[in-house]
């Protein structure tokens, strides 16, 4: 065994062998050999060592102690590495319950989890461990923590990114300001979903399980035809709530008609069903596989998203006990010069025409002229935005994400329609600051994908060269997100009780999972 030191980061890091017979056989050539990463990080500042091996059937309290470590930290303040992530969601919840010799230990999971915060707060009872996502640091992260005294989380990387991540977590665990019971009130709690929320639907998104593959691996045929995902989108239709019943479709951009309709009913503790409503069959391909759509869907089913920002998963219902949603003030929408601009025309070209009068014109103009490196059109099926803007400074990248809505009217007004498609976009695109990466790899594809016309650019500003320099940058320097909703048809004179919820309801979210305010651009 071999021991490396990195003295001026306080890293020690070695891999251990161990070989053990194995018991399935008396044969002794047989033998499992199994390798050992361990790393001990020391951070003067913070005066802790922490200590991480990919085994994980002891603390090494001893192999602490020889390095020169005290007392490890547990008890109930490790529950505060949980603090200051949104949206929280707890995967599984383990409770020990005192003085009773039948019942020491419950691990809850799902819907359960509710009846398991309920126990912690008993006499006798206490948290053990708890797993869950959640948002941090504008990134979508996995956590898990113990009573005794680990944290954990999904992710990989190598052994710098390790002592960032865990001298984070660290400065949480020792910061007395931090109230764990303030932590699991702003959890999302699970519930079985017995009826649908009394309040619009903001968003329907495509289910993790397939953003998680990369877009250029995905597609959907039906009649004969193929479609990569990049042109096709998922909407949602209608909602009945006296059946439990949402249907929505899957849309292609070479027809505004439904490619196919599909209904989900919703049962409670029973399940959920999905159905297809049309006779179409589409067939859903990533990679080498294949399978019916309706199949997948009844495995991975849409995430819905309301007004109050619960969020349905089948039938689980994400909800916090405050959600914390207040109606947006008028002062937060700003008002641009539309004079000459027709505001009923939303997109930059369409029908082969580049259309100069249009909100979309006149936003990418605003971003050329603030000096922004790349400005590019991604208006279109699964867009990341209308428009993404990426400017470098000294020390950090600024990555604008600018949803561009016509108008229901040829003057502004209190339409709630004008404001609603344009808060879900701004929602669905909170994924992609965290994987700036991806987002690169994303506009390679539409440039790749779509058919352009004659003297067209998807490059408003920069080029792909450009946005490459960007992205090797991006290793080095943070970036640092901005979502814009630009809607003329919005005035904050005329801003109604509706419009403000919807757009409160899209500033909440953005604010929990990025940590930044949402821009608003409308009429005088």
């Amino acid at each position: 065994m071999r021991v490396w030191i990195n003295e001026e980061s306080n890293t020690l890091y070695f891999v251990a062998r161990t070989t053990e017979r194995v018991r399935w056989t008396n044969a002794k050539e047989v033998k499992q050999v199994e390798w050992c990463l361990f790393v001990l990080h020391f951070s003067p500042e913070q005066k802790l060592l922490y200590l991480a091996s990919t085994n994980k059937g002891s603390n090494f309290a001893s192999l602490a102690k020889a390095v020169g470590a005290g007392e490890q930290i547990n008890g109930e303040s490790m529950f505060r590495s949980l603090g200051n992530i949104g949206r929280l969601v707890f995967n599984n919840l383990g409770v020990t319950k005192h003085g009773r010799r039948n019942l020491s230990f419950a691990m809850y999971t799902g819907a359960d989890v509710k009846q398991a915060l309920s126990e912690t707060e008993k006499k006798g009872s206490r948290k053990s461990n708890i797993s869950g996502y959640g948002w941090e640091g504008g990134k979508q992260i996995t956590i898990g923590c113990s009573y005794k005294g680990r944290v954990w989380s999904k992710a990989g990387g190598t052994i710098p990114r390790f002592i960032q991540w865990a001298e984070h977590v660290g400065a949480k665990v020792i910061d007395d300001t931090i109230d764990t019971k303030s932590v699991i009130a702003n959890v999302l709690i699970p519930e079985y979903a017995v009826d649908l929320p009394d309040c619009a639907i903001l968003t329907i998104d495509w289910p993790f399980e397939l953003l998680a593959n990369a877009e250029d691996k995905i597609s959907v045929s039906a009649g004969g035809r193929s479609y990569d995902w990049l042109s096709i989108s998922l909407e949602w239709q209608s909602v009945d709530r006296d059946e439990k019943r949402i249907e929505f479709s899957i849309l292609t951009d070479e027809s505004p008609e439904a490619l196919a309709v599909f209904a989900m009913v919703v049962k409670g503790e029973a399940g959920f069903e999905i159905e297809e409503c049309t006779d179409v069959g589409p067939i859903l391909k990533v990679g080498a596989g294949e399978r019916p759509l309706v199949d997948f869907f009844n495995d991975y089913p849409p995430l819905i998203r309301f007004v109050d920002l619960s969020e349905l998963d089948g039938n689980i219902l994400l909800r916090a006990e405050d959600a914390g949603i207040a109606p947006l003030p008028a002062d937060r929408v700003s008002s641009w010069d539309w004079s000459d601009v027709d505001i009923t025309k939303e997109s930059l070209w369409k029908d082969g025409v580049e259309r100069q009068d249009s909100v979309q014109w006149l936003a990418a103009q605003y971003f050329v002229d603030a000096g922004f490196d790349v400005v590019f059109d991604d208006d279109g099926s699964n867009e990341a935005a209308d428009l993404v803007c990426v400017k470098e400074a000294d020390d950090h990248i600024i990555l604008a994400l600018v949803h561009c809505k016509f108008s229901g009217k040829s003057v502004s007004g209190g339409r709630v329609k004008d404001v609603v498609e344009v808060a879900s976009q701004a929602i669905r695109s909170a994924r992609w600051p965290g994987k700036f990466k991806e987002l690169v790899r994303h506009i390679n594809n539409r440039v790749r994908t779509r058919k352009l016309e004659e003297g067209r650019s998807l490059f408003l500003a920069g080029s792909a060269a450009s946005l490459g320099t960007i992205l090797r940058a991006s290793r080095f320097k943070e970036v640092r997100p901005q979502i814009w909703i630009i809607q003329p048809g919005l005035s904050a004179k005329e801003l109604t009780q509706n419009q403000s919820v919807v757009l409160g309801a899209a500033a909440a979210y953005l604010k929990e999972t990025l940590s930044v305010d949402l821009d608003i651009v409308g009429s005088a």
